[in-house]
């Protein structure tokens, strides 16, 4: 603060001199006084500066809470959305895994419908709708789950 009154100063002086060279008279003859006024005029500008400087940082507070608060809410949308599709295409996949032992054995034993609904890897459940449209017997389907299922 001090440098840049001293720098204030001396544009106010250098100010002055062209001023009297202009008008031709000694604007400079009371150089105390100048410098108390312009002391004066700096704590004045410093005051109004940090006024301002406070306002504007809260105003950017606020502005910077509003939009961190409006990109989270985006950000956990999207998030909530994908979650929502990834856990709708898992219990979709499930459901074709039921399906398909219901077609082809005609019958979907409440235990194999539970155990199907347990897993949650999408690529064992793509992996074992295969084994269901494959395997002979129901015996057969209720084996290979019994393995995966303790894998």
């Amino acid at each position: 603060p001090e440098e840049e009154k001293d720098l204030v100063r001396k544009y106010m002086k250098t100010y002055l001199k062209v001023l009297t060279v202009r008008h031709g008279t000694d604007v400079m003859e009371e150089e105390s006084e100048f410098t108390g006024e312009v002391d004066e005029v700096l704590t004045i500008f410093e005051a109004k500066l940090k006024r301002n400087l406070k306002r504007e940082r809260e105003k950017g507070m606020e502005e910077g809470i509003k939009e961190g608060m409006e990109k989270g809410m985006e950000k956990g949308i999207k998030e909530g959305m994908e979650k929502g599709m990834e856990k709708g295409r898992l219990e979709s996949t499930q459901e074709d895994v039921i399906d398909a032992v219901e077609v082809r054995f005609n019958v979907v034993p409440e235990d194999i419908a539970k155990s199907i609904k347990e897993i949650k890897d999408m690529d064992v459940l793509k992996d074992l709708l295969k084994k269901a449209i494959k395997s002979e017997t129901l015996d057969e389907f209720k084996t290979m789950l019994k393995a995966i299922k303790e894998k």
